[in-house]
């Protein structure tokens, strides 16, 4: 279903290019968060492993939706309908995400030091 946001043709390189964004980096971003936050649980290190596990394994339908569609798919006709995404990033759509999950982590864990 996210190769639909592609253009050209479904070479390895263009599945990559839209895979990678979509699927494998909020993966990654947002368990790095949510184990970071973890880190003050009121369980101390049971509450960080409920977390770790709860999202890292429950997240994990991107991880392997990553490889199935950027690897192991084999595509023998194009896609129909795509719905390209744009070429650069707007600083804007970075930025206030990054703002709000600065705020997160300076309101529910003030023992972390940056």
């Amino acid at each position: 279903m996210e190769l639909r946001f592609g253009t050209g043709a479904l070479d390895r390189e263009q599945r990559l290019c839209v895979t990678l964004p979509m699927l494998l980096i909020p993966y990654l971003s947002v368990n790095v968060v949510m184990t970071t936050l973890s880190y003050g649980h009121p369980l101390e290190g049971t509450g960080m492993a409920i977390v770790a596990m709860k999202t890292w394994m429950g997240n994990s339908p991107f991880f392997w939706s990553f490889f199935i569609a950027g690897y192991w798919a084999a595509f023998r006709d194009g896609i129909d309908r795509t719905s390209p995404l744009p070429e650069t990033a707007s600083i804007a759509w970075i930025l206030l995400p990054a703002g709000f999950v600065a705020v997160a982590v300076g309101i529910l864990l003030p023992t972390v030091n940056f």
